[in-house]
């Protein structure tokens, strides 16, 4: 006979705490808030993301690996606007490189308006209502710098140049005939999130592409099922080698991102419920998706410029009005980029993939761990990462 008439009890938030000797020695983030940058004027169609203020946890928070998170009030009360917000978003200005320094061989970029820089290996979390009881972290972000933090540092960055190997390929030398990279296999199918790209100006390689699940559509909710991709020889050791990998990331790097309370939740539902995931039998995720991408603005830098300055001159500041010199007004290295030469984007590789984007299948329950890795030349920018919901961005 099931249970009548039982209220459930909350558990203290005293159980969900890492041990004190697993919390990050990095010490008390340097910024007490997180604010915005001055918002633009409003485009004639649509809105830009707004971000609230993020403010530091007034003392150490062992509910995170960090010791420290920032948190915005979140409230449910908002959500319809969110929703007609979110449906008219637009990219905001200062998103690409606005100069380049022919000195220091280095792109400069401008804040990005309304939004906030997300520093490196913090968490920012949402309160719900405002209670702090009823925290769901929003995003995190970590470089191999940053987890070298914890005791799960080195594990991660051993298994890093191995993925890199079956990633990008190892080129083929008189005595070893190389090995392709994953987005260069014989076959590899995309998935429909590339239906809306033209794929006859498709270079070779570029796309989306489940490697493990997908969701069949057309029965009800859709049937959870092996991905349909290239089963040559080569392509299924590449494959079952780079799900193992990520699987370990994914349950490495997880813990360090989001909450105690957070992580043992999602252990409890893929215990209980048996939740299949890909690359090993503990719990983790159950479906990944490479998108690779051989988009690049290249832009001449080698133009010519001439010997006077490209700034005007600025009037002493004993001058009425006069505005205060800076670095910037007085450095003559800087090119201008101008935004026509910065035209690609990741659209044109990944379709929706690669632009602003919702994905209502998603589990709920459950944390997206992106690995992105770049293969650039030095001195690139690298772009810049959007979390338009929480007007977050990771540069």
């Amino acid at each position: 006979m099931p249970f009548t008439g039982v209220l459930p009890l909350e558990p203290p938030l005293e159980y969900f705490k890492w041990p004190a000797n697993s919390i990050s020695k990095r010490g008390k983030p340097e910024l007490d808030q997180l604010i915005p940058a001055p918002a633009a004027p409003k485009p004639e169609v649509g809105c830009y993301p707004q971000a609230p203020i993020y403010t530091l946890s007034l003392e150490p928070d062992h509910s995170y690996r960090c010791g420290w998170a920032y948190s915005a009030p979140y409230f449910t009360e908002n959500r319809a606007i969110e929703l007609d917000r979110m449906l008219k978003i637009r990219i905001p200005p200062h998103v690409l490189p606005t100069h380049f320094n022919k000195r220091t061989r280095t792109f400069r970029c401008a804040d990005i308006p309304g939004m906030v820089k997300l520093p490196m290996g913090i968490p920012l979390v949402h309160h719900i209502d405002g209670d702090p009881k009823q925290a769901v972290t929003v995003v995190c972000a970590h470089t191999l710098e940053t987890l070298m933090d914890y005791e799960e540092g080195p594990k991660v960055k051993a298994l890093i140049p191995r993925l890199m190997e079956l990633t990008w390929g190892v080129a083929a030398t008189d005595t070893d005939p190389g090995v392709k990279g994953i987005f260069e296999l014989d076959g590899m199918q995309r998935n429909l999130r590339s239906k809306h790209v033209n794929l006859s100006n498709l270079v070779d390689g570029d796309g989306s592409f489940n490697i493990a699940s997908t969701r069949g559509e057309g029965e009800g909710h859709g049937m959870f099922m092996p991905a349909v991709q290239t089963n040559t020889p080569q392509a299924a050791k590449i494959i079952k080698e780079v799900l193992e990998i990520l699987h370990k990331l994914y349950r490495l790097i997880m813990p360090l991102c989001i909450s105690r309370l957070e992580w043992d939740m999602i252990e409890f539902n893929a215990l209980e419920n048996n939740v299949i995931a890909f690359g090993g039998l503990n719990p983790g995720p159950t479906s990944v998706q490479t998108n690779a991408s051989s988009t690049a603005n290249v832009v001449d830098i080698d133009v010519d410029i001439p010997d006077e300055d490209v700034n005007p001159p600025c009037p002493p500041n004993n001058q009425p009005g006069a505005p205060p010199v800076t670095d910037e007004s007085e450095d003559t290295d800087e090119i201008e980029i101008f935004k026509f030469l910065l035209e690609n984007c990741l659209g044109k590789s990944l379709g929706p993939q690669g632009r602003p984007h919702g994905d209502l299948q998603d589990d709920i329950i459950a944390y997206t761990l992106f690995v992105l890795m770049f293969r650039v030349a030095p001195g690139s920018d690298l772009g810049t990462f959007l979390w338009m919901r929480g007007a977050i961005y990771l540069r």
